[in-house]
C-alpha cells in the first residue's frame, strides 16, 4: 500500500475528486478553486475514525463512486498548519495554503499525497509532497481565517490573516523575503515534521495520467 495512504496521526486528511486527466499538472500546480481560498470549495475533510475502520483506499474508491469522478486526490494538511489550538488556549502559528496564479486560488501543491485512479484501480505518491514548502507570498484560506474570527482571544492573528488578502503575491512574497516571516514557524514546526523532504517537479508517464 501507498505511504500516504498509511493514517498518521500529525495531519488532516482531505480528497478531492476530478475527471479531467491533468494529474502531472496538479501534482505540481495544486489544486484550482473557483471560489477563492476556501478549502470546503475544493476539498472534502475524512474522518479520523473512518480511515481507521474502513481504511483510506476504501474511502477513495468509495468517493470516486460516490461522486461519479476519475480520480481522488489525497491532501494531507499538518494539523499545526491549519491553526491548532493546544490545552492551554494558545495557538501554533498558522501557514497559509493557497497562492494565485493568473487570477486563480491555487491550493498548494505542496500538500496533495498522491492520487487513487478508478479506471486504472491504482495510486500515484505526488513526488512534490514537501509539507515544509515554502509560504513566502502565500494566503490562508477563509476558514483559518474563521478559526480565529470568533475567538476574541484570536482577534490578532484574524487581522493579520485577513490583512494578507489585500495585497498581491508579489507585495508578499517581498513582503515575507524582508521580514522573514516564516523562518521562526518552521524551525518551531521542524520539531513535528522531522522529515527531510526534496521538492521536485512531478513528472509522470503518459499512461499514468489516462
Amino acid at each position: 500500500m501507498a505511504k500516504f495512504e498509511e493514517l498518521d496521526e500529525r495531519y488532516l486528511y482531505l480528497v478531492h475528486g476530478a475527471n479531467d486527466d491533468s494529474v502531472e499538472s496538479v501534482f505540481n500546480y495544486g489544486i484550482c478553486s473557483n471560489r477563492g481560498n476556501r478549502i470546503g470549495s475544493v476539498l472534502t475533510q475524512l474522518s479520523k475514525d473512518d480511515i481507521k475502520l474502513k481504511g483510506l483506499r476504501a474511502l477513495e474508491i468509495g468517493f470516486c463512486d460516490e461522486n461519479y469522478c476519475k480520480y481522488c486526490y489525497v491532501v494531507k494538511i499538518p494539523k499545526f498548519y491549519y491553526g491548532w489550538v493546544g490545552r492551554d488556549g494558545a495557538i501554533e502559528p498558522p501557514l497559509p495554503l493557497f497562492y494565485e496564479e493568473d487570477n486563480k486560488s491555487m491550493f498548494t501543491p505542496h500538500l496533495v499525497a498522491g492520487v487513487y485512479s478508478r479506471e486504472r484501480d491504482k495510486v500515484a505518491t505526488n513526488p512534490n509532497f514537501n509539507p515544509k514548502y515554502n509560504p513566502n507570498g502565500m494566503k490562508y484560506a477563509k476558514e483559518q481565517e474563521e478559526l480565529f474570527e470568533h475567538t476574541s482571544m484570536f482577534n490578532d492573528w484574524y487581522r493579520y490573516a485577513s490583512s494578507r488578502d489585500g495585497m498581491t503575491n508579489e507585495e508578499l512574497k517581498a513582503f515575507d523575503e524582508q521580514m522573514g516571516t516564516w523562518r521562526p514557524v518552521l524551525q518551531r514546526y521542524s520539531r513535528y515534521i522531522p522529515e527531510l523532504y526534496v521538492e521536485y517537479k512531478a513528472v509522470l508517464e503518459k499512461e499514468k495520467a489516462k
